[in-house]
C-alpha cells in the first residue's frame, strides 16, 4: 500500500494559504476563526468554507503574507484541524519522499479520496 492518498477535486497549497480540516458537524465560526488569526498577527485575506464529502468542513484561508511550511501546520493544529492530519503534514515536511514526485504537494485537502 502507498503512503500516498489519491483523490479528486485537491485544493493545492501555496505559502500564503492555511488548510484547514475540521471534524466537527458543526460549521466553525468565522469570527472565532479570524479572532484567532488576529491574536497570531494575521489578518485573512479570504476565508472559503465547504463541506467534505464526510459531511465535516475544509476551511481555506488565504493570508495577506507568506509563512513557513512548519508555521503554517502549528497554525493549522491550532485553529482545529485535524491532528492526525497535521502530524502526518509535519512528517511530510521532515521526511519529503527523495526524489520528490513532480507535482508533490505536503498539505493538501481532497473532495474524494479513492
Amino acid at each position: 500500500m502507498s503512503d500516498y492518498t489519491i483523490g479528486l477535486d485537491a485544493n493545492l497549497d501555496a505559502p500564503d494559504r492555511l488548510l484547514l480540516d475540521i471534524d466537527s458537524k458543526r460549521c466553525p465560526q468565522f469570527r472565532r476563526i479570524t479572532r484567532e488569526l488576529r491574536r497570531a498577527g494575521l489578518i485573512p485575506a479570504a476565508l472559503g468554507y465547504k463541506r467534505s464529502s464526510s459531511g465535516k468542513w475544509h476551511l481555506i484561508i488565504v493570508l495577506r503574507r507568506r509563512l513557513p511550511d512548519t508555521m503554517r501546520v502549528a497554525l493549522q493544529a491550532a485553529l482545529g484541524s485535524d491532528r492526525w492530519r497535521e502530524l502526518c503534514n509535519i512528517r511530510s515536511i521532515l521526511f519529503p519522499p527523495k526524489p520528490k514526485p513532480k507535482g508533490w504537494q505536503w498539505n493538501v485537502l481532497y473532495e474524494k479520496k479513492l
